[in-house]
């Protein structure tokens, strides 16, 4: 009987295992990372919290733990890059560097907040 419990409990777990494993080798996981990476701007560009989900996105479809963190990091990078850009895009690049501070803050959330959610690689 307790055999029988087993397999139950691992009956969603398998069936979810693989379907992570068919996004993250199948053949659409390079279109797969890069709609996470869509996914993940998007809402980091929303609010900061964004940048955590977002990296936890790109880290479910990446193919292993070290890939995760890097994509996770790559994403820190597109969005800082992106919101620099459009600070310069409207002229106010240089207030935003003369923040002291709170630029320091921007730049430690935008860069390890994506890593940190993409560390949820690492569960399954």
């Amino acid at each position: 009987m307790s055999e029988a419990v087993a397999e139950d409990s691992a009956g969603p777990m398998a069936s979810v295992r693989s379907g992570l494993r068919w996004l993250r080798e199948g053949p659409r996981a390079d279109q797969v990372t890069v709609l996470a990476f869509v996914l993940g701007t998007a809402l980091g560009a929303v609010h900061w919290i964004g940048l955590f989900v977002g990296g936890a996105l790109v880290g479910i479809v990446a193919p292993s733990f070290t890939r995760a963190i890097q994509h996770g990091f790559y994403l820190g990078v597109l969005v800082l890059g992106l919101f620099v850009g459009s600070l310069w895009l409207y002229g106010s690049l240089s207030t935003y560097l003369a923040l002291g501070q709170v630029l320091y803050l921007n730049l430690a959330t935008t860069l390890l907040l994506p890593p940190l959610g993409a560390t949820l690689r690492g569960l399954g």
